[in-house]
């Protein structure tokens, strides 16, 4: 008789402490972190795409799936989920960045033709009008066409060139504001700037992330009047 009490006691034990557990961590506290300037979403809305249930034990959270429900909430790719953070004992947040529209570029696939306002990583794929994306601040890029596929070496090139000027102190989000044009030929590329007429000629290809830094580095040690006068080549 003595065991059965033992084992019924400590059985009632063990469910006390799930049910305690349980309790303790329940998600209670959702916030969401936005990691860049989020234009096209605001916090309630990734809360409620998010769907995180007030109950929820934290053990248990499917990020993976959450994450996905939010980015599916979004066209054109243009809200990443970049990690959930799981904060013991009972508090999740949600990191977020918004991948931002750099590259105006001409575009057709097998059923539409017509521009897309690429981010610097690719991941924007929607395609849209001229008129569309007329009064966007982007850079056109010229001197060749989107087909199908990213996987070229001009799109390489953007994104180096993208890279190089934020390694250069540009932020991201200003790039657009910084350059109005890069176009593409058969042995250069052509930056031209867009609150001057000043325009970069980078002629070795080979290496375009380092050609951008060298060409910026002699545009930053110029006399600010005389970059409004001459062009920078490399």
């Amino acid at each position: 008789m003595k065991k059965v009490i033992v084992a019924v006691a400590v059985g009632l034990a063990l469910v006390a402490l799930i049910i305690a557990f349980g309790q303790i961590f329940t998600v209670r506290f959702v916030t969401v972190n936005f990691e860049n300037g989020v234009s096209a979403a605001d916090k309630q809305t990734i809360l409620d795409l998010a769907g995180i249930e007030p109950n929820t034990n934290i053990f248990i959270l499917d990020e993976k799936r959450t994450a996905d429900k939010i980015e599916k909430g979004f066209d054109d790719n243009v809200i990443k989920v970049t990690n959930i953070v799981r904060e013991f004992p009972n508090k999740v947040t949600i990191n977020v960045r918004e991948r931002i529209a750099l590259f105006r570029i001409k575009a057709t696939t097998a059923d539409e033709s017509g521009y897309v306002a690429a981010d610097k990583n690719f991941q924007r794929t929607a395609i849209y009008s001229y008129e569309e994306l007329k009064n966007e601040a982007l850079i056109d890029v010229t001197g060749f066409t989107v087909q199908e596929t990213y996987r070229t070496e001009e799109c390489y090139a953007l994104r180096d060139i993208a890279d190089a000027f934020m390694e250069c102190g540009i932020e991201e989000e200003a790039l657009p504001y910084f350059l109005r044009s890069i176009e593409f030929s058969d042995s250069k590329i052509i930056i031209q700037l867009r609150t001057t007429n000043t325009k970069f000629y980078i002629s070795d290809t080979a290496d375009v992330s380092e050609a951008v830094k060298k060409v910026y580095a002699n545009y930053a040690a110029t006399d600010y009047a005389q970059r409004e006068t001459e062009d920078f080549y490399i």
